[in-house]
C-alpha cells in the first residue's frame, strides 16, 4: 500500500476542499481580519488534511511492519 494512500480517503479530500473554502473567504476580508484572525483559520484548515496524512501513513507503515512480522 503506497504512502500517498491518503489522498484517496474521502475524509481528506473533504479536508482539502474544506481549505479551499476556507482559502476563498478569508481572500475577500480586509487586511486587519486577514492578518488576525485569518491567518489561524487557514492554519487550522490546512493542518486537517496534514494531521488525516500523517496518521494514515503511521497506520500504513504499522500495517507494514506487522505484515513483515508474520
Amino acid at each position: 500500500m503506497s504512502s500517498k494512500y491518503f489522498k484517496e480517503l474521502r475524509v481528506y479530500k473533504l479536508s482539502e476542499k474544506l481549505a479551499d473554502k476556507i482559502w476563498q473567504i478569508v481572500n475577500g476580508w480586509d487586511m486587519f481580519a486577514k492578518n488576525t484572525m485569518g491567518t489561524q483559520m487557514i492554519r487550522s484548515a490546512d493542518s486537517i488534511g496534514a494531521n488525516i496524512a500523517e496518521v494514515a501513513i503511521k497506520i500504513i507503515n504499522a500495517l507494514s511492519e506487522w505484515q513483515e512480522a508474520l
